[in-house]
């Protein structure tokens, strides 16, 4: 069951609807119907006939749906809760147009061009970004969990979920939760994964791809899943660095690992790519793999970091602000003060200020290669970096774009490979329950964080081999910067192509390449993260170049 498309109209009626996606609960929403339902789109259309905008909400899956009322001159664009589903509009004065890619819908309306130099700039930066921003003024992107509704006068974009307003559930033990969150994201996996001929799972050496895996393992006991990773395949094959433990893990499993074979022709190549927004370079790897496997769909543990396995940074500021010592001097006891001095200094007053995370549009390391009065790199108060809560967290990856950007980035460009990335972990249903699970009980078994996960995966793995997962292992990041070193190589040959191009008179070339240099001079190594400057340079001329050619 991959995506489905579909359209319907009802006899004598005046309402149309599209649909695109998977829906999950289809049986349970209406059921009295289902056997005469022939399509998602139609379901959709009795649905809206009953219970208008409402049902919206109620709906489990992925999807981008548009309704037109003829009869009521309206139409509405309904994103899924997550924003799995890419969805940019644009209302025309001779018409409406809506589609998945933004970018290329900007392209084709018409680029304006201080607004294409902000959508450049903002590829220098990170959790400011704004989501919204799109290189046309008439293009605007449909946020997750809203839909938009126009009468061919006026436009309204209404929020249909919040799962910030859930209230907390009291009076639960770790256990109970525990039984409860495991069962929703084995469900989560299941309902992905059934019925797909050919699918793979994402091995990136974290420890939320190990729980897909594993909960696939575990629903699939006789198969032998095929596992993409990031890290290099002949680091695999040597067996350096964690590269061990990624096989042996992978052994542990009974999964097929594959490692990324990614060139330094192919990363340069892709960075041609437009709708390339999340940087996830090495991820166009595991496409071409997934291609050449004749892989469909790739479950994905990404969204666990922002939920499930949300770590403690949040969960002790959560304690701290609510109140709750007891809890919180468990992990932090003041009879160890420096220790418990350093949980006040970086989980109370960083976490709530935000004053050690970069309060600049631009991180420092890009910003010396910038003309100053070009650039103001003041943070808007409502993009800080900073919490209160988890629940202040947990709203901060849904709302600024986090989460939305990568899930377009990897929609589109899976797409062009024929693939659809599925994210169990970004389930509404675990969404939900996690922004009512208190604080105290992710704290109540030890202080280590991430307790759900770890104790999905101790089936499987001993304890003391749940620390070797990480997505930063030295394999990977070896490998990455051999990688980025070769490609940098190309890329500096390549700067006084890149600095003809006229959206980039806010770098200051002369001052990079004096650096350039300098180092070259000295030996050092090219693909150290400084040099990242070099990628995005070349992306800003590509895009600007895609824009306009």
């Amino acid at each position: 069951m991959k995506e489905n498309v579909s359209f319907y109209q009802g006899t004598h009626e005046s309402v149309f609807v599209f649909f695109q996606g998977n829906l999950y609960n289809r049986p349970e929403l209406l059921p009295f119907l289902e056997d005469k339902l022939e399509s998602e789109a139609q379901l959709i259309f009795e649905l809206f006939k009953r219970e208008g905008t409402d049902f919206a909400s109620n709906l489990l899956g992925e999807f981008a749906i548009f309704i037109y009322d003829k009869k009521k001159h309206r139409l509405f664009l309904i994103r899924d809760h997550l924003g799995t589903k890419p969805l940019s509009c644009a209302i025309l004065s001779e018409g409406f147009l809506f589609g998945n890619d933004g970018v290329s819908i900007s392209k084709i309306l018409g680029i304006n061009q201080n607004l294409l130099k902000k959508y450049l700039v903002q590829q220098y930066q990170h959790y400011t970004k704004d989501y919204h921003l799109l290189p046309s003024k008439k293009v605007f992107r449909i946020l997750p969990g809203h839909f938009l509704e126009y009468d061919f006068k006026k436009s309204r974009l209404i929020k249909y979920w919040e799962p910030e307003s859930i209230s907390l559930v009291e009076g639960k033990s770790y256990d109970q939760h525990f039984f409860e969150i495991r069962s929703l994201v084995e469900n989560a996996v299941k309902v992905r994964s059934q019925h797909i001929a050919e699918f793979g799972v994402h091995y990136s050496g974290g420890i939320d791809s190990a729980l897909i895996a594993t909960i696939t393992k575990k629903l699939y006991p006789r198969t032998k899943p095929k596992a993409f990773a990031w890290i290099d395949q002949s680091l695999l094959d040597s067996g350096q660095f964690e590269a061990d433990w990624m096989k042996e893990s992978a052994r542990i499993l009974n999964i097929d690992l594959m490692g990324n074979e990614l060139s330094p022709h192919d990363y340069v190549e892709f960075l041609k790519n437009p709708w390339n927004m999340s940087n996830t370079i090495l991820e166009e790897g595991v496409r071409q793999k997934a291609d050449q496997n004749g892989v469909e769909v790739i479950l994905s543990g990404w969204g666990g970091d922002e939920f499930i396995s949300i770590d403690n940074k949040a969960v002790f500021t959560d304690l701290f602000f609510s109140g709750n010592w007891k809890s919180l001097l468990q992990c932090y006891p003041i009879s160890n003060f420096p220790r418990f001095i350093w949980m006040i200094y970086y989980h109370v007053i960083v976490a709530s200020t935000g004053f050690r995370v970069p309060r600049k549009l631009i991180h420092d390391k890009y910003y010396e290669f910038f003309k100053k009065a070009k650039i103001n790199r003041a943070v808007p108060k409502n993009k800080l970096y900073k919490w209160k809560t988890r629940n202040d967290l947990h709203r901060f990856y849904l709302y600024n774009g986090h989460i939305a950007e990568r899930l377009e980035d990897w929609y589109i460009n899976g797409q062009l490979h024929g693939l659809e990335y599925r994210y169990p972990l970004l389930d509404k249903r675990i969404v939900e329950y996690m922004f009512a699970v208190p604080s105290a009980i992710l704290v109540s078994k030890d202080c280590k964080g991430r307790g759900f996960v770890r104790d999905m995966l101790n089936h499987f793995f001993k304890p003391e081999q749940l620390q070797f997962f990480s997505k930063r292992d030295s394999g990977m990041l070896t490998g990455l910067i051999e990688l980025e070193s070769k490609v940098n190589e190309v890329l500096i040959n390549e700067l006084k192509d890149i600095e003809n191009c006229d959206f980039l008179d806010f770098i200051d070339f002369e001052k990079l390449k004096r650096e350039i240099n300098f180092n070259l001079n000295s030996n050092m190594n090219i693909g150290n993260t400084d040099y990242h400057i070099l990628t995005i340079l070349k992306k800003n001329k590509e895009n600007s170049s895609f824009f306009f050619d």
